[in-house]
C-alpha cells in the first residue's frame, strides 16, 4: 500500500494478476524459515492495472519508484526494496522484520494465556492454522517455550495439518465439551 498509495492499491487488490501474487504470499508464508539466501519477488501488475482503469491517469515506473523510494527512505538500507524492470524484490532482513512483528505479537499473547490459571496444568501446546506450517514461528515458539516455560514440563506439538487442525478442534470441542480454546 505505501509503495502504489491507498486507493490505487484497494483497486490493485481486485486484479486479476493479484491471485498469483497473493499465491506467492502464500508460499513465503509457509516457506519462509529465516535462511539469509531468502527474498521475495512481487509483479509491477502495471499494464493490467492500466487495461482496467483507463480513466485515470497513466500507473508507470515512476510512480513505483516514487513510492519504493517513500518506503525505503523508512528503511535501513538492509530492508531496502530493490525494483528491476517488472518485479520488487523484497529481502529476506524486511521480509523477517514482517514475521518478527507477528510473532513477537504471538509470543506475547502466548504469555498471557500461559499465565492464565485455567493453564497452570496443561501439558502440551498444540500448534495449529496455516501460519503453523512455517519453520520460522515453530522455530521461535520453541526457543521461546525453552527459555521462558523451563519450570513447566510443556510439549510442543505440531500438527500435520496445522490448517485442518483449526476446523477439527472446532468441531471436538463442541463434541467433548472439554477443550480450553484460546486463540490469537
Amino acid at each position: 500500500e505505501d509503495i502504489f498509495g491507498a486507493q490505487r492499491f484497494s483497486k490493485i487488490k481486485t486484479l486479476s494478476e493479484m491471485i498469483p501474487l497473493m499465491d506467492e504470499w502464500e508460499r513465503t508464508k509457509i516457506g519462509f524459515d529465516g535462511d539469509q539466501s531468502f527474498n521475495m519477488h512481487i509483479g509491477l501488475l502495471i499494464e493490467e492495472y492500466n487495461d482496467r482503469y483507463p480513466q485515470e491517469a497513466a500507473f508507470g515506473i515512476q510512480d513505483i519508484d516514487q513510492g519504493v523510494a517513500k518506503v525505503n527512505s523508512m528503511l535501513s538500507s538492509a530492508e531496502a526494496v530493490v525494483r528491476n524492470k517488472t518485479k520488487l524484490s523484497l529481502n529476506v532482513n524486511l521480509i523477517k522484520k514482517w514475521f518478527d512483528t507477528v510473532i513477537d505479537d504471538i509470543l506475547i499473547d502466548l504469555r498471557k494465556e500461559l499465565q492464565d490459571p485455567r493453564c497452570r496444568n496443561i501439558k502440551y501446546l498444540y500448534l495449529v492454522g496455516g501460519f503453523c506450517a512455517n519453520k520460522y514461528l515453530v522455530d521461535r515458539i520453541t526457543k521461546w517455550v525453552a527459555s521462558n516455560m523451563n519450570s513447566r514440563d510443556l510439549k510442543i506439538v505440531e500438527s500435520r495439518s496445522p490448517d485442518l487442525a483449526i476446523v477439527k478442534g472446532a468441531v471436538l470441542s463442541q463434541l467433548t465439551n472439554r477443550a480450553y480454546i484460546a486463540n490469537h
